[in-house]
């Protein structure tokens, strides 16, 4: 998750989590074919984001850093990683964050 405060229209702010399967591990997702940001508005307009690996996806870390036009909304946002593998899709938990307004 991205560190700070986050406010209207930044750019480069960077989201990360660490994929873990429902023991509490890490989940190696290197073999990952599909790997989602999926955000979701103030508004529940739904957004998806292409993510990357950190390092290599054995230590189940993704991130995704925006872009100009993604935080477009003042309001609480929420987002989910969805990763896919030959055996299956997978959904993480949601994770809400708040986007403030700027000053002027």
């Amino acid at each position: 998750m991205a560190i700070g405060e986050i406010h209207l229209r930044d750019v480069n702010t960077i989201f990360e989590s660490e994929i873990r399967d429902n023991n509490d591990v890490t989940l190696n997702i290197s073999s990952a074919t599909i790997k989602n940001f999926l955000f979701s508005k103030p508004n529940t307009t739904a957004i998806t984001r292409s993510g990357v690996f950190t390092t290599d996806g054995t230590d189940g870390l993704l991130r995704y850093t925006t872009v100009s036009g993604d935080l477009d909304a003042v309001g609480i946002w929420c987002y989910q990683i969805n990763v896919a593998f030959s055996g299956g899709n997978w959904h993480s938990d949601t994770t809400q964050f708040r986007v403030e307004p700027n000053i002027g």
